[in-house]
Parts: C-alpha cells; structure tokens; sequence
C-alpha cells in the first residue's frame, strides 16, 4: 500500500527537517538542519548518517525482504551487507575483491557503525540476542489481531496459484510449507505490512489448529470466519513471537 508523504513523515515532528524526498515506494529521505541524513521506510528511520561518518540500521522488528534490500541498497558501499541465515539476520563485512565474507554479527536494532573506524559496530554492549521487550510484543500482538481481524470485511480468500509462494508451496519429502521448511517467516511481516491475506495462509493455519480437509470446506461454505481467525492469529503469534527469540 503506498503511503504519502505525510503519512510517511507523522512521527518525525521533533526532528529538524531541512528537507525530505521520495526515493523508492514509501521510502523517504530526509536531511536534518545539521546535515544528518535518515532513510526512511514507512514509519521507521532504517539507516541514519550522522555527519561524524556513523551509521545508525533498524528494522523496527520489520525484518522483510523489503526492509533488508533497503537498508542493503544503502550500506553497500561500505562493503556491508545484511544476510539471513534461518531466522536470523545477520550483518556481514565482506571483501570487494574476493566477495569472501570477512566479518559477520547477528544484526540488532540500534546497531552502530563507525565507519571511520573500519566499520566496527561501537555499540555491542547491547546484547544482539536479547529477546524481544514486553512492548515489541504487544505491538506486534495488536498488528497480528488488525491484520486478521481483514476477514471481517472481505470474502474467505480460497487458496489459488498466485497466492505467497513461501505459503502455497511445500517442500517435497516433508509437505511443510517452503516459508517454515526455509525457517524464514519475513514473508509474514511482509503480508502483515501490506494487510495481505489469502487462501494459503488459511488453509495452513486451519491445519495447524486440527481442522481437517473436509472441515475447511465446511468452515468455508458455512463461512465461519471466526473460527479462521483464530487459526490465523495462533499461527502468527507461533512464527513471528513464540519462535522469535532474538527480537526478529
């Protein structure tokens, strides 16, 4: 969903803006009065230059493909990159003229690079495994329930073949969905983003709640959208805060 720039912008009031422009969907940057330059996604400042050459990443707990290519397309020329290996991100240093990997820390919101200083991150002290603090919870809690609470104005979604991949298709020997079989769950932030339900994820979280095939076609004819809520949201709740241990 594209957003304008007020919309983008509402948050920043405090900040002394000297200008601020559209350079990709629904990312801003903008220049503070003494020169600071944030980039910034929706409503979260994702990469921060101050003018003493550190750079400031945050994902604002929206570890999306989306946020990752952003927050990479910026980064770049520091010869830094952001990787994701199982659920975790993971901030990589690597060598221009090899491409071999040189350093590599678990990313952290609030992470700090000096830039003048071989790009060493200055701010490790703030344990990058920490879990996710009560508040990140709840907010992530009161996203999951609006983003569900979408079937209340729309038609059950059946699943179809344009559907989230990482949703409809399943690794072969397992049958578990490629999104969890990958242990990559940015593709829920991702329809949690852009309020994207559709049938996969239902069908999904239906047989995860016990439902068999049969009542699913049940619970769709007789258009029970309660009972798909709540599969819905336990499904969530599983993938994005019980599996998520580092603040992801």
């Amino acid at each position: 969903m594209r957003k304008t720039k007020p919309e983008i912008l509402k948050g920043t009031e405090d900040l002394k803006i000297k200008s601020s422009k559209f350079i990709a969907n629904n990312t801003i940057e903008i220049t503070l009065l003494n020169d600071t330059k944030i980039i910034r996604l929706h409503n979260t400042n994702i990469v921060t230059f101050a003018t003493d050459g550190k750079i400031i990443l945050n994902s604002g707990n929206w570890r999306t493909l989306t946020t990752k290519q952003r927050i990479n397309s910026f980064i770049g020329d520091y010869n830094l990159a952001i990787v994701q290996r199982n659920y975790s991100w993971k901030l990589t240093k690597y060598s221009m003229s090899s491409y071999c990997i040189i350093k590599e820390t678990s990313f952290f919101d609030g992470m700090i690079i000096d830039t003048n200083n071989d790009c060493k991150i200055i701010n490790l002290v703030n344990n990058p495994h920490k879990k996710m603090s009560n508040q990140s919870i709840n907010n992530l809690k009161k996203k999951i329930k609006a983003y569900c609470n979408i079937l209340d104005k729309i038609d059950i979604p059946l699943p179809s073949n344009g559907d989230c991949w990482h949703c409809l298709f399943r690794e072969e020997k397992t049958q578990i969905p490629l999104g969890d079989y990958q242990k990559d769950n940015s593709h829920l932030l991702m329809h949690l983003e852009d309020n994207y339900i559709h049938g996969s994820i239902l069908i999904n979280a239906m047989r995860e709640a016990g439902y068999r095939d049969n009542q699913i076609s049940i619970h769709y004819q007789m258009k029970w959208k309660d009972s798909f809520k709540r599969a819905l949201y336990k499904y969530m709740v599983k993938r994005l805060i019980l599996n998520n241990t580092n603040s992801l």
